[in-house]
């Protein structure tokens, strides 16, 4: 396997990385929840990249209503292997139905975070990513949560997925502006 230097982070990931939306339901959307693989096809296919040299893994609070986070936390756990794994999650999608569960205020991302952690049985993450732009909060908002939480060791680097060039400009904008850590990823 190649590895390649993952932006500015000092981290070196595989040029391959497992998306791991179908484990546990096939990505965010609830009704297709328990579509996905089950917990012992997650594993084995976990296993089989990992022994390919894959060491970048991706996923997102969302996927599955949460049994992708713990299906890989389980496998961490079984396996040994956090240490090694560089760990990417996302934020935005809702959990619960909550008018405060979808979005990325401050209160939904120190909320998500926590819940990511736990179902992924570690105390960090390598790259915390939001999913898409949340129009309805400040990218200054959203920008200093993420901060905050590099911060107190919780995540390690941030990024963003789905977001138009103008948009990513005015989050390195604000990021500049502010004094705070610039997405790593797009």
């Amino acid at each position: 396997m190649d590895y390649r230097a993952f932006g500015r982070t000092g981290m070196r990931v595989s040029v391959l990385g497992l998306g791991c939306g179908g484990f546990g339901g096939v990505g965010s959307a609830p009704e297709l929840f328990g579509k996905g693989e089950d917990r012992a096809t997650a594993f084995a296919l976990m296993d089989r990249a990992w022994d390919a040299g894959i060491n970048y893994f991706d996923t997102a609070d969302s996927y599955g209503g949460g049994v992708s986070e713990s299906v890989i936390g389980a496998w961490m756990k079984e396996r040994k292997v956090r240490d090694r794994l560089v760990l990417s999650t996302k934020v935005f999608y809702a959990l619960a139905e909550g008018p405060n569960d979808r979005s990325l205020s401050r209160r939904h991302i120190m909320q998500a975070v926590d819940g990511s952690l736990r179902r992924l049985q570690t105390d960090y993450l390598d790259l915390y990513v939001i999913m898409e732009p949340d129009p309805s909060t400040p990218v200054e908002e959203t920008l200093e949560a993420m901060n905050d939480l590099m911060h107190v060791g919780k995540v390690r680097h941030i990024g963003a997925s789905n977001m138009t060039a103008s948009q990513l400009r005015e989050s390195l904008t604000a990021s500049d502006r502010l004094g705070v850590h610039r997405y790593q990823s797009v």
